[in-house]
């Protein structure tokens, strides 16, 4: 897994996209639910609160991928994460908080 190094700027949460929900379930029946943002240089997940948007994590965007296999490699790592542990994921970065 890669290393948090810091949350999105809120100039580039500014430049992003809400693209929506996404939920799964892990293995063990919990349901995780995350907002996503696309910004320009990640893809960002975490949830809205009253007070804004707070940061999960986030997965480095690679411009030569689409946006769907980016979130759909995204959607792969949180599962593994909620089934396996933060050990056995690479494409994510997450906060103290997960």
């Amino acid at each position: 897994m890669r290393k948090w190094t810091s949350a999105t700027s809120a100039y580039e949460m500014a430049k992003g996209k809400y693209l929506g929900p996404v939920e799964f379930k892990d293995r063990h029946g919990e349901w995780h639910v995350f907002d996503i943002v696309a910004t320009p240089h990640r893809i960002v997940f975490g949830g809205v609160t009253n007070t804004g948007f707070m940061e999960s994590g986030y997965m480095p965007r690679d411009n030569h991928f689409s946006l769907d296999v980016l979130l759909q490699e995204m959607l792969e790592d949180l599962k593994v994460y909620y089934d396996f542990g933060k050990q056995y994921v690479s494409n994510i970065v997450t906060s103290a908080r997960m």
